[in-house]
């Protein structure tokens, strides 16, 4: 065995890791003398004997794991002696993997806090949740330290499988959402020295396949689809809002949280610099997703007219409201001026659907013949449609990715890859009838 350095030392052919915590509360049996470290409330009897205890300060050291490589053993010993310093340190022997999961959320940086790097609280309430539903639950109860590879990949096969909270299979997306959440989770597990490597590591990454993209293709309306709608809600209160999202882009956060202040009639411009979410049963104001969502879009001529026919209409509502109007400067409101719930929205939108393909099955009994009707959608899925139709319409990628607030132009060439594909299988068939056809010419 080597001597201490640094908080490290050999042994055999590993080295060990610990950190020293200075004086800490211990108890000690006066009858067996038995010792136990105080980590969250002092016992009332001594586990061995049952004897009395007192308490004592006394030195501590906690040994953090053994590494092969030394580098990795300093690495432990540092960031430990950061959060000692911090006052954050956990003992990695007895930490169990719920409560690291839930003290690691707590510790990502917040939107509010941080707005460059920080999460939105609808993405850590989400996070929550899938540590709280997919996680905790089978997991939750092992030691941090005894969470290995094999454990995590069976985990998966079982979320897979019937991860569902009534026994049925979950989405592969849900299930993926959950890896990369764990993942992330363990990888800053090493970074704090509370492990020597990140056990998700071992279930690798799989390359999606050509079909699997095609199995994963989104939920959206076609020209023929987004038209039967409009014209079937024409008459709807929230048809304004239906109109924007879906000629814009935007998602149903920041339409609903757009005030008449973002709008601009004589530039024909929004611009997108809020959102509202629901978080826990609760509607939370922030900025938008990210930080490249804070963005101007530009409407069409047609849209910005049915904006202002909507002012009109919300001044009308407001003088019938009287004093119990509540002026709080957003576009889409209640009709007491009260701003939309995400939620109440979402529920319209579906009822919406539901109401044009009723209608659509009346007509066709009246006349004879077989409905149009459309596919079920969420509101999300009205940004959807805007991205496929502008793709295909030839709007350049960039402007598409613009308008919906991506990160980069390869978030929306990834989201959507089948519909860019199929426009370039189109091009190169245009372009070849096109060559077939000048070919088939008389030279003179």
């Amino acid at each position: 065995m080597g001597k201490m350095k640094n908080g490290v030392k050999k042994v055999g052919e590993r080295y060990q890791a610990s950190v020293n915590l200075g004086k800490r509360p211990r108890q000690r049996c006066r009858d067996c003398n038995a010792a136990y470290w105080i980590e969250r409330r002092p016992l009332k009897a001594c586990k061995k004997c049952g004897g009395q205890l007192y308490e004592k300060w006394e030195p501590r050291t906690d040994y953090l794991g053994t590494f092969d490589d030394p580098k990795d053993a300093i690495a432990a010993h540092d960031a430990a002696k950061v959060r000692v310093t911090q006052g954050t340190y956990v003992n990695p022997g007895k930490l169990t993997v719920a409560e690291y999961l839930r003290e690691w959320v707590k510790s990502l940086p917040k939107a509010e806090e941080d707005p460059d790097d920080g999460l939105a609280p609808a993405t850590l309430a989400s996070y929550e949740m899938l540590i709280e539903r997919h996680v905790v639950p089978r997991l939750g109860g092992l030691k941090l330290k005894d969470l290995t590879g094999q454990r995590l990949a069976e985990h998966r096969a079982y979320l897979a499988r019937e991860g569902r909270m009534d026994g049925g299979s979950l989405k592969p997306a849900t299930v993926n959402k959950t890896k990369a959440v764990v993942h992330a989770a363990l990888a800053d597990a090493v970074g704090y020295g509370l492990l020597p490597h990140n056990p998700a590591d071992a279930m690798g990454r799989r390359k999606r396949s050509r079909g699997r993209r095609e199995r994963q293709r989104i939920a959206a309306w076609n020209r023929e689809e987004l038209t039967a709608f409009l014209n079937a809600c024409r008459g709807d209160r929230l048809y304004t809002l239906w109109l924007t999202v879906v000629n814009t882009g935007i998602r149903r956060s920041e339409a609903l949280g757009l005030k008449w202040s973002d709008v601009d009639f004589d530039e024909g411009t929004v611009k997108i610099e809020r959102a509202r979410v629901p978080v826990k049963g609760e509607v939370h104001e922030g900025p938008p997703k990210t930080g490249g969502s804070n963005r101007v879009v530009e409407p069409d001529k047609w849209v910005l007219t049915v904006l202002r026919q909507w002012e009109t209409r919300q001044k009308e509502e407001r003088l019938k409201a009287g004093s119990a109007w509540h002026d709080t400067g957003y576009v889409f409101t209640y009709e007491d001026g009260r701003p939309l719930d995400p939620r109440w929205v979402s529920r319209l939108f579906v009822r919406a659907i539901d109401a044009a393909n009723a209608e659509a099955k009346k007509a066709a009994e009246n006349n004879g013949g077989k409905p149009f009707l459309l596919s079920h959608l969420s509101i999300h899925g009205l940004r959807h449609t805007y991205a496929t139709i502008a793709i295909a319409a030839g709007v350049p990628l960039e402007r598409v990715s613009k308008n919906l607030g991506h990160a980069n132009i390869q978030i929306t060439a990834n989201v959507y890859v089948h519909y860019i594909e199929e426009m370039r299988e189109k091009d190169a068939e245009r372009i070849g009838a096109h060559m077939l056809a000048a070919h088939a010419q008389p030279t003179i």
